[in-house]
């Protein structure tokens, strides 16, 4: 079996590293906000470009607290990967949308690199990418992803995968549409133990 996992709001909470950062930076919520959604009008989103619009804040110290971000992964995803590694035959993946170079370094700073058997992160759509998944015909995989859109392309470009959509409360995607789910989810803990085992 394969799983492919999906890292911000379904094991990072992103609004909580968000918190963090405007409270270290002592900006207000909307002026970091603001600049965060002019920044991403033209490229992907990268702390350093960001602090670049917020005047030149000091990279070297949102740097560090993104570096130590253990604290802004969901509980029930730590407690869901340390689960599902002691099991034998389940290969993880993580797949991620967003600069790389960005995504790597919150990845890095979440604690959460020693589960995965592989880390895919890309900077297109997801579903442009399902060769580099190396998900055999017919395979037992599924796929977790806060994202209803992203599920519902991910399941036309391959039918045969399982999607399980994690709907957490608050989740900037919670009532994003999607139709092409197999399974929905509030979180990992219901997953593990409703449908998983």
């Amino acid at each position: 079996m394969q799983l492919i996992i999906d890292f911000d709001y379904t094991l990072f909470d992103t609004e909580c590293l968000r918190r963090k950062l405007v409270a270290a930076l002592h900006v207000s919520e909307d002026e970091y906000r603001k600049a965060e959604a002019e920044l991403k009008k033209t490229q992907l989103y990268t702390l350093e470009a960001h602090m670049q619009l917020l005047a030149g804040y000091p990279l070297q110290k949102a740097y560090h607290i993104v570096d130590d971000a253990q604290d802004c992964v969901y509980p029930d995803a730590i407690a869901f990967l340390e689960q599902i590694t002691v099991e034998k035959g389940k290969r993880i993946m993580l797949f991620s949308f967003g600069n790389p170079q960005w995504q790597r370094r919150k990845i890095d700073g979440s604690g959460l690199v020693h589960f995965f058997d592989d880390i895919v992160l890309v900077d297109t759509a997801k579903e442009l990418h399902i060769e580099q998944l190396n998900i055999a015909s017919g395979s037992d995989t599924l796929y977790i992803s806060d994202r209803g859109s992203e599920i519902d392309r991910m399941k036309q470009v391959l039918p045969s995968i399982q999607t399980i959509w994690i709907r957490r409360s608050g989740n900037p995607y919670e009532h994003e549409p999607c139709h092409r789910a197999d399974i929905t989810i509030q979180s990992l803990t219901e997953f593990y133990y409703g449908v998983f085992r």
